[in-house]
């Protein structure tokens, strides 16, 4: 019999249902009289119509307002998203006006004044100012000392992504920004992830052979540029930023330790790098030792800071033993249609419980990489938390796996936790600096849980089900 509890779930109902039906069952052949009787006896299940519609309704109820609470975060979202993109596009219109009056005001000045200000518009400087306006940057106060989209590398050369170095005269440092994947051979860059050793700081380990490649072709090149923007600097103010998104953080991160190695052109300065989206780029020992420079951003259900070669094998893996358990010595209740059965079911800890054991039978591929520094887990409309390496020791099947990896998606974000205040800590050693971290966040960020990872695997595998 139901008591009218708020929280009586579905499941009891129809267990009792069941339970009843069977009495009902063996009793059909006893008259009327005679049913009312056994329904009066202590052993008759008695379902109480009325509080089984309480919490019915009640269950209804709370399943509407998670539904109201996640539609109204995701209409948040895509508003910041639309923001964002009306942005870009006026930022856009008002750098080509500007080019535009640029050049009428100079052709009116006579020929001579018309083709210095196109070799003006055309140069590293003028394409890079245009860049920065189409992103929504005031150039003013920022010198562009170098502005590549990137080339056709030479024969035995390996690729490179797009990069700007400039001088930011405001925030009194140097900012190298690294453009993520746009072609394909960017895509083919990011797809060179067989690890290759590497020693850092006299240690040891592995790093993704296409970033560290590309790394190790512009760390010089690049440092020249740079100490040439220093001298640009007020003297003393030796500050550099590295900044980069997907492709971008992952090659930004590995340039980063690159510079901090002693003996190198900028083993003087303080180096800091923000990495976006960073995707598994050094082995966990190596990743973590970059800590104290670096510092990854992973927003939402991004699968690329959870993408590795190591993390394909083992999704391959966790996809043939739901296909086939038993060749991987499972009962028939790891069968996907059971487990999807189960998820639509809503029994988490049957699933938590499946998901640990197929985690230790697949996730045991070798030469595992992580992104570098410490890493910040972001979820729009929640708070920001540092994460250890197991939240991006898996690759996670999500119906946002791909959006949440856009650019614009982690423009949004670092918007929302600045306009939340949540950007306390200092991003240069000096904290009086006027830089005060609209990069770095708070140290007092809690962290993920084992219990955190079990229950959000057991909702993603609810959510996927859907698919």
């Amino acid at each position: 019999a139901f008591d009218g509890r708020s929280d009586f779930g579905l499941d009891h109902f129809y267990e009792a249902e069941a339970g009843f039906g069977s009495e009902m069952q063996q009793d059909g052949d006893k008259s009327s009289s005679s049913s009312s009787s056994d329904a009066s006896s202590p052993s008759a299940c008695v379902i109480d119509k009325k509080a089984w519609n309480e919490a019915k309704r009640v269950e209804k109820q709370g399943k509407r307002v998670e539904r109201e609470a996640m539609n109204a975060a995701r209409a948040k979202e895509k508003d910041a998203l639309r923001a964002i993109q009306c942005q870009e596009r006026q930022a856009l219109a008002a750098a080509k006006a500007r080019r535009r009056k640029a050049l009428m005001d100079a052709k009116a000045q006579g020929r001579e004044a018309f083709r210095e200000a196109l070799l003006e518009c055309q140069s590293m400087g003028g394409l890079g100012k245009q860049a920065l306006a189409c992103a929504g940057i005031d150039p003013e106060g920022i010198d562009v000392l170098f502005f590549a989209e990137g080339r056709v590398p030479e024969l035995g050369e390996p690729h490179v992504p797009g990069q700007l170095v400039a001088v930011d005269h405001e925030k009194g440092c140097v900012v190298v920004a690294l453009r993520g994947s746009s072609c394909l051979r960017d895509a083919l860059l990011d797809l060179d992830c067989k690890p290759l050793p590497v020693t850092l700081g006299s240690q040891q380990g592995l790093a993704h052979g296409g970033m560290l490649q590309a790394a190790t072709k512009l760390s010089e090149p690049l440092a020249v540029v740079v100490e040439e923007a220093l001298s640009r600097l007020p003297e003393g103010s030796r500050r550099v930023l590295v900044v980069g998104h997907s492709l971008g953080g992952g090659v930004a991160a590995l340039l980063t330790a690159l510079w901090h190695e002693g003996g190198g052109r900028l083993s003087a300065t303080e180096v800091r790098c923000l990495a976006l989206a960073c995707p598994q780029v050094l082995d966990a020992s190596l990743a973590l030792a970059q800590a104290e420079h670096t510092t990854s951003l992973v927003v939402g259900d991004d699968c690329v800071p959870c993408l590795s070669l190591a993390s394909c094998f083992d999704l391959r893996d966790a996809l043939v033993s739901l296909a086939d358990p038993a060749s991987r010595g499972l009962d028939s209740s790891f069968e996907a249609a059971r487990v999807l059965e189960a998820a639509q079911a809503g029994d988490n800890a049957s699933l938590a419980e499946k998901y640990r054991t197929i985690r230790q039978l697949v996730g045991s591929a070798p030469d595992r990489l992580f992104p570098a520094g410490r890493i910040i887990k972001h979820h729009m409309g929640e708070t920001p938390r540092y994460a250890n390496h197991s939240v991006v020791d898996e690759m996670v099947v999500h119906i946002d796996m791909v959006a949440g990896h856009m650019p614009r998606r982690y423009l949004a974000s670092v918007q929302e936790i600045e306009a939340a205040g949540r950007c306390s800590e200092p991003l240069w050693s000096d904290s009086s600096t006027a830089l005060s971290s609209g990069l770095a966040l708070a140290t007092s960020l809690p962290s993920f849980s084992m219990e955190d990872i079990a229950a959000a695997v057991a909702a993603a595998a609810v959510e996927n089900s859907k698919l």
